[in-house]
């Protein structure tokens, strides 16, 4: 399940159902416990809410970016081989 996600979604995308997950199985287990109060359940409901909207987003218009480098990409040099020193 962890493959397609990120596949589909990207890195920050999956990070964000898994969280989407965490409070679904809050509100599952709010349930079987007997409910409770609407004000009870008005944060976890609102957290889901804006969880789904946050993932609908970031996959159509991606803002969550993890820069990441690319096979036979060049990157800067850490050593400062080839600079003279000053002394």
């Amino acid at each position: 399940m962890l493959v397609p996600l990120l596949d589909h979604l990207g890195g920050p995308g999956t990070v964000l159902i898994a969280g989407l997950l965490f409070v679904a199985g809050h509100l599952l287990l709010r349930a079987g416990s007997g409910g409770g109060s609407l004000l009870g359940w008005a944060p976890g409901v609102l957290l889901f809410v804006a969880g789904a909207a946050l993932v609908v987003v970031n996959t159509t218009h991606p803002f969550l970016r993890i820069p990441s480098v690319k096979e036979g990409a060049r990157t800067p040099s850490s050593s400062r081989a080839g600079t003279r020193s000053r002394g």
